[in-house]
């Protein structure tokens, strides 16, 4: 199970450029200069952009969602009671937290895409920055299933999975940067979404790949953490 330091999803990008209007720690959830990744390595989103594979969206094969490990009932692949959501929450917890029995979860936590607070962790849905239908259309269609599990449940790299409040989950949906972004640290989100496609060697499709570059140029550079290429013993031991 995680326990990261409680920062947040703050501690993944060094010197990423940030909305005026966007408060920093303890207001932003999304940037900070605590260590980007297990090695501290960042990258540049822009570079990381330019290795993406440009292809049209794929809309042939039917999406099911729970290929990816959202079916029966709550996943949890190394058997500890704290299925995915719950590890999550436990990684970005503000202040202390208490873990109970049944990984029942006592703190505080902020959502990292409009600011909102809550101490009810059953507040708060977990969201794919990267969503998994996106992901599906940009080359998961042709996975094998373990893949597609390891990827609705990546807890190996601290973008592809963040605690937000349900109502801006909702408002977001599957969508990608092209109709949806964040109201604040745009730059921090768009360059998460570049290295989540890149650790999962996604695509991008024209349009994404324009809006891509037209906030990026706009933000300047950006660093964030070293995706890295997915272990998927790691994230799915046992199976």
């Amino acid at each position: 199970m995680l326990r990261a330091a409680p920062l947040l999803l703050l501690a993944l990008l060094a010197g990423c450029s940030e909305m005026p209007d966007a408060p920093d720690a303890p207001a932003s959830a999304l940037s900070a200069s605590a260590p980007a990744s297990a090695t501290g390595a960042t990258v540049d989103a822009a570079d990381l952009l330019q290795g993406l594979r440009t292809a049209p969206e794929e809309r042939g094969a039917t999406y099911r969602r729970s290929a990816f490990g959202y079916g029966d009932g709550p996943f949890d692949p190394d058997g500890d009671g704290c299925w995915t959501r719950r590890e999550v929450l436990i990684r970005d917890h503000v202040g202390p937290l208490e873990i109970g029995r049944g990984c029942r979860l006592t703190g505080e936590w902020r959502s990292v895409y409009d600011g909102r607070i809550t101490t009810d962790p059953d507040a708060f849905t977990l969201d794919h920055l990267v969503p998994l239908a996106e992901a599906w259309r940009s080359g998961a269609d042709r996975w094998a299933p373990s893949r597609l599990v390891a990827y609705g449940n990546d807890l190996g790299y601290r973008w592809s999975l963040v605690a937000v409040t349900a109502a801006v989950n909702e408002d977001k949906g599957d969508q990608d940067p092209v109709t949806w972004l964040p109201a604040r640290d745009r730059c921090t989100y768009v360059a998460a979404w570049v290295a989540v496609k890149t650790r999962w060697r996604l695509t991008v499709d024209r349009a994404e790949r324009a809006a891509l570059e037209r906030e990026l140029d706009r933000c300047g550079p950006t660093r964030v953490a070293a995706p890295g290429a997915p272990d998927l013993r790691a994230l799915l031991p046992g199976s």
